[in-house]
């Protein structure tokens, strides 16, 4: 679906979970789409959610973030039910996130305002690079489950599904020095780039796993001795 250029995002998504399925399903968004209204469209779709917090909600964001103090999150870190923790080798360095949930939402000023709400999330990763400088960065949700594992799960999933898709066609296509100005062929162009990719996606376990972007190549030199991988892929 397209955002026209008279409206942005916000709607678009709430029109989007009236016609899509979401029953027994996790919805996640990031901090823009964490509206009351988002909120309440994927309950009365009989969905659950994970969203974001930052400050364009900034009461709800505050009492969140006063909350997770250090007292909080040593509690929590005892509690099974409350904590996961992930340590991961990453190309850059060491990462380490800890995922914290609570239903104590009694204290929330607008709780009752936000429909479905069952916790509130906290996730805090560090990252120690290779020439020893360390980064810490801490994110806020709410969240309509009740599974610390299934939260860590959907709340790295998010960025990892984002910054994958973005990063996949940057490096394949070159997509940050695109300079189309006319907005129906950008739109166009994206959509042709998300369907090769997917395409790509499917067939590279036959390149023996090549990069996508080694595949776009070797299609390029003469894609039709290639056709019949293409289709029983």
């Amino acid at each position: 679906m397209v955002v026209d250029e008279q409206t942005n995002e916000i709607p678009v998504v709430r029109d989007l979970l009236d016609i899509t399925d979401v029953r027994g399903c996790v919805v996640t968004w990031d901090a823009l789409n964490t509206r009351k209204e988002t909120v309440a469209a994927v309950i009365r779709e009989h969905g659950d959610y994970v969203g974001a917090l930052k400050g364009n909600q900034q009461t709800l964001y505050e009492e969140v973030e006063l909350y997770f103090d250090e007292a909080v999150l040593e509690r929590l870190r005892k509690e099974e039910t409350s904590y996961c923790l992930e340590t991961d080798k990453e190309r850059i360095g060491a990462a380490r996130r800890e995922y914290f949930l609570s239903d104590d939402i009694g204290r929330l000023s607008q709780g009752k305002e936000w429909a479905g709400l069952k916790s509130i999330g906290c996730v805090r990763s560090a990252l120690e690079k290779l020439n020893g400088e360390k980064t810490v960065e801490t994110r806020y949700f709410i969240v309509r489950i009740s599974d610390v594992k299934v939260f860590a799960v959907l709340a790295r999933g998010h960025w990892q599904v984002e910054n994958k898709l973005r990063w996949r066609l940057d490096v394949t296509f070159k997509d940050g020095q695109n300079r189309t100005m006319r907005k129906r062929g950008e739109q166009h162009l994206q959509r042709m780039k998300r369907v090769s990719l997917g395409i790509r996606s499917l067939v590279q376990s036959y390149y023996g796993n090549r990069s996508l972007q080694g595949i776009r190549y070797t299609l390029s030199l003469g894609f039709e001795e290639y056709l019949d991988h293409l289709q029983t892929a």
